[in-house]
Formats: C-alpha cells, structure tokens, sequence
C-alpha cells in the first residue's frame, strides 16, 4: 500500500503487517516534537519516503523495518488479539 495521508484505515493496515509506504512532504504535515523521533526512524528504514520508488517484499520483511513498524504501532496504532480486556481494564481504571 501506498499513501499520501496518514488515518486510521492505514494504521490499521499497517498494524496488519501489510507493506506499506508513507509519502510525506514536511512543508505540508508538521509534526509534533514527541512524535519526530518515530518519524525519523521511519524514514531511516524507508517506510516514509519523500518520492515514490519501489517498494519490493523484500525490503518490507527486512528486521529492521519490521522494528521500526512494530516500535510506531505500540505508539500510535496498537493492535492485539485481547483487545477487548485491556480496553475494559483502561476504561475501568
């Protein structure tokens, strides 16, 4: 998958484990301060890009890449097979 936009319907895909690439131009999409380290991280690992290229399976398997997916979806889009009970336990809380 290929996007300009970051929502919810591509973390959801991402968190999925679907190769995904961000096209990102910063003079348009500021970022907060907390968020730029994750950012940066995925633009090291070529997820986020500035020009399209290609973007074979073989790159989205690289550990490194899946590193960087992993660390930014426990941040911004966590996903889990108990979703149900940590919802309950956060909203009890």
């Amino acid at each position: 998958m290929t996007t300009d936009l970051f929502k919810n319907r591509y973390f959801a895909k991402f968190a999925t484990n679907f190769s995904t690439v961000i096209f990102w131009n910063p003079d348009y999409w500021k970022l907060r301060p907390s968020a730029q380290s994750y950012f940066d991280e995925l633009r090291r690992v070529d997820i986020l890009r500035n020009t399209l290229e290609s973007a074979p399976e073989i790159w989205w398997q690289n550990k490194h890449v899946q590193s960087v997916r992993v660390a930014f979806m426990n941040r911004y889009a966590l996903g889990s097979n108990d979703w149900l009970k940590q919802w309950r336990k956060e909203l009890l809380s």
